[in-house]
């Protein structure tokens, strides 16, 4: 803070212009009134950007299960408002460097809009199939929902799995039960790809939705370098990769991951189970696309050496 408040002594404006921005995401959505009341404190104009594209367990546009994880959400910006209104009274310095209350507004139409997606949920069951005991050993793997299609930015819901196998819950706004929806699974959810062989149907029966099974990929641990030794900054991150094109993050992406499975980490393909569940066609193609994806290791660990 001291240095905050230090760097704050030489704004200038227009000159100079010193401004502090605070994302909005699930796990601090309850700060943001106190967040305010200290920068209008210290005169410091806070700019407010709500998290809607990366991570997805922060994002305040897609849930696992949004009646618990947004408890509280109506209270907070309407005090946020409270704060702001009072500071405007006031004539506070801080309001009048950064306005915050049309970026309150945004949040409030934001969650509305959530809130509205989500007046009616189906719940989709899978049953995670763990052959080889990788759930124990993965940060933090989890299930998403997307229409068969879409970004993969275009998330209806996820929910995030814990170290034991069995039936897991998938609570999808209803809003999107038109579409054809595929559940992936995800190695990581703070990694924005999912491991796409694994990808089940989410089906809809006169009897409700059925439940679907998706059996994992076998995972060995790996330690990986900061992210910035992946980007490159300045010149105190030469190694870097300089971003000029979405397309090269995502090539940079895959190439690190063919990398660590010719290594042999991270999530490999390992067909040594038979699908466990003769009659589930899903299962046995996705047991057919491990196989080839095998071949294909085993073809790039001899092109390696």
């Amino acid at each position: 803070m001291t240095n905050l408040l230090g760097l704050l002594e030489l704004h200038d404006a227009p000159r100079r212009v010193i401004s502090v921005g605070m994302i909005i995401c699930k796990s601090n959505f309850a700060e943001l009134p106190r967040n305010l009341q200290v920068a209008i404190e210290y005169d410091i104009g806070l700019n407010l950007s709500p998290v809607l594209l990366y991570p997805l367990t922060e994002q305040i546009n897609v849930f696992a299960d949004f009646a618990r994880q947004t408890v509280g959400w109506e209270a907070v910006l309407n005090e946020a408002r409270s704060v702001v209104k009072e500071a405007k009274a006031r004539n506070r310095l801080a309001i009048r460097r950064v306005d915050p209350s049309g970026m309150i507004e945004e949040l409030q139409r934001i969650y509305e809009s959530e809130r509205e997606r989500h007046r009616g949920i189906i719940t989709f069951r899978i049953e995670v199939i763990d052959p080889h005991g990788s759930l124990s050993k993965l940060p933090r793997a989890g299930i998403v929902v997307r229409r068969r299609g879409s970004a993969s930015t275009d998330n209806l819901c996820y929910v995030q799995l814990g170290d034991h196998p069995g039936v897991y819950e998938l609570h999808v706004p209803q809003a999107g039960c038109d579409d054809d929806l595929y559940a992936s699974f995800i190695f990581d959810l703070l990694e924005p790809f999912e491991y796409g062989n694994h990808t089940v149907p989410l089906h809809l029966s006169s009897k409700g939705p059925q439940v679907a099974r998706m059996r994992l990929p076998r995972f060995v641990p790996l330690v990986r370098p900061r992210n910035a030794h992946y980007v490159r900054y300045g010149e105190s991150t030469p190694e870097g990769v300089y971003v000029r094109d979405a397309r090269q993050v995502h090539g940079a992406y895959l190439q690190l991951r063919r990398d660590e499975a010719i290594s042999g980490r991270g999530l490999l393909p390992s067909p040594t189970y038979v699908p466990l569940f003769s009659g589930s066609g899903a299962e046995w193609r996705a047991y057919a696309r491990e196989v080839r994806d095998y071949a294909r290791l085993i073809v790039d660990r001899i092109k390696a050496s």
